[in-house]
């Protein structure tokens, strides 16, 4: 059992580095001389540009006011107002599409929030909304994802889950296998 758990961690650690490394579109804020991090270059760019950039390097550029995620690869409250509605009126078993690395930038932006309540307060309220939508729709999806688990899906049933909820997915429907098989529930 603890070989699988530990399969399963690995293979969500290996999703999270490829979503790190993956590109994004970024508009500039201002002018970027560039920079070599030890063989790995990040090029130079003029203010008010789009360039594309890994993940990784975004998120960092990003804090540092250098430049921000172009408006549908981000994050922001009016994308998690808009996933936080679509979550809840779903019927039970229906999971809507996930931006692209959804997951990661939710807890970059959920990140960003709290380190602007912690400066000012006019911020905590927003900190505390975010949070509670965010919590929703994972608690949301999550319970959709158990409950396909159970169930005898299609691909096409499973074809809105993120990456990260379809390794999930795969995960729980083998232990679920698992124990049907070796008690023979339901098989």
């Amino acid at each position: 059992m603890i070989e699988r758990y530990l399969g399963f961690r690995q293979r969500l650690e290996s999703i999270l580095e490829n979503s790190l490394h993956q590109e994004v579109r970024l508009i500039t804020l201002a002018d970027f001389q560039g920079i070599d991090i030890e063989g790995f270059v990040i090029p130079g760019f003029k203010k008010d540009s789009e360039v594309k950039l890994p993940l990784w390097v975004a998120i960092e550029l990003v804090k540092a006011g250098i430049v921000e995620f172009k408006e549908d690869e981000r994050v922001d409250m009016k994308t998690l107002s808009k996933l936080h509605w679509i979550e809840v009126i779903q019927p039970s078993r229906v999971l809507s599409p996930l931006p692209e690395n959804f997951y990661l930038k939710l807890k970059f932006y959920l990140d960003e929030l709290k380190a602007k309540a912690l400066r000012e307060v006019d911020k905590i309220e927003e900190y505390r909304k975010a949070l509670m939508m965010a919590g929703d729709i994972a608690s949301s999806r999550l319970r959709k994802v158990m409950e396909l688990t159970l169930a005898k899906q299609t691909i096409q049933t499973i074809s809105n889950l993120s990456i990260e909820e379809r390794i999930l997915y795969e995960g729980l429907r083998g232990i679920v296998e698992e124990w049907r098989n070796l008690y023979w529930v339901g098989s």
